[in-house]
């Protein structure tokens, strides 16, 4: 009986023996952890980007709303443009009292009465910020006039008189080439606008900086080259500029 309990006893260590081995002989494998891993991740990001897609459209649609509420009907834009030409109104009279500080509040206050601006209106918030340019413009702050004609332009480009105010400011900052672009797209908008005196003047006027600008710029190369010639025994009188039919320039070499 004894002898028989060993046998049972010794087959039921060997065939837990022998399952063990079986086990260990099959590892899981680095790589396949990596590929399960990488697939998880891989996962993870997917899902990700969908709730990132879902958010974005869900903005979209909401930012596509809130343009939708900014319709304006006939009756509200009406609305708008009186109450803004009161602060208009109110404006003028402080500028005419030469009270230009009361008149830049009026034409502020006009100008945040159309913010939102429906597209009917633009030209009346030109105007506001054109009646500001003028303001600063008599009170010499060229920087601040040349900024609200900008503001003005940008509201309604066909609108001359920020063009020749800004132009004016240019010329005065000693800015002729800048002015006669205004002018220029004064003659464009309307030519039947009498401006050829202006456009003369200006005309002349950036001329003569650009030769004085090319002057300085050629006396600057002047000076550049002579550095660098002068270790070989030359200078830049050593070459001449020419001009040819064309306009354009060339270098001739000389002893």
């Amino acid at each position: 009986l004894r002898k028989t309990r060993v046998t049972d006893l010794l087959k039921l260590v060997n065939r837990e023996v022998k399952m063990d081995s079986t086990e260990k002989s099959t590892p899981i494998r680095l790589e396949d952890k990596e590929q399960s891993g990488t697939d998880e991740q891989s996962k993870v990001e997917e899902t990700k980007q969908d709730s990132t897609e879902g958010e974005t459209q869900e903005t979209d649609d909401a930012n596509q709303g809130e343009v939708e509420t900014l319709k304006f009907t006939p009756e509200q834009i009406e609305e708008l443009r009186e109450k803004s030409e009161t602060f208009k109104q109110e404006g003028k009279e402080c500028f005419l009292e030469k009270n230009y500080f009361g008149a830049i509040e009026q034409y502020y206050e006009g100008v945040k009465i159309l913010d939102p601006c429906p597209n009917e209106l633009r030209p009346m918030k030109s105007i506001f910020y054109s009646n500001i340019a003028i303001c600063h413009r008599r009170m010499e702050k060229l920087p601040e006039v040349i900024k609200y004609c900008t503001m003005s332009i940008e509201h309604d480009e066909t609108f001359v008189k920020p063009l020749l105010n800004r132009a004016s400011a240019y010329y005065d900052e000693e800015k002729p080439d800048k002015a006669l672009e205004d002018i220029k797209k004064v003659k464009e908008i309307d030519p039947s606008y009498d401006c050829d005196t202006l456009y003369k003047k200006y005309e002349k006027e950036a001329q003569i900086k650009f030769e004085k600008d090319k002057e300085e710029m050629v006396g600057k190369l002047k000076d550049l080259g002579n550095m660098f010639l002068g270790k070989f025994g030359l200078s830049t009188d050593n070459f001449k500029m020419q001009q040819n039919d064309s306009g354009s320039y060339n270098i001739q070499f000389q002893q």
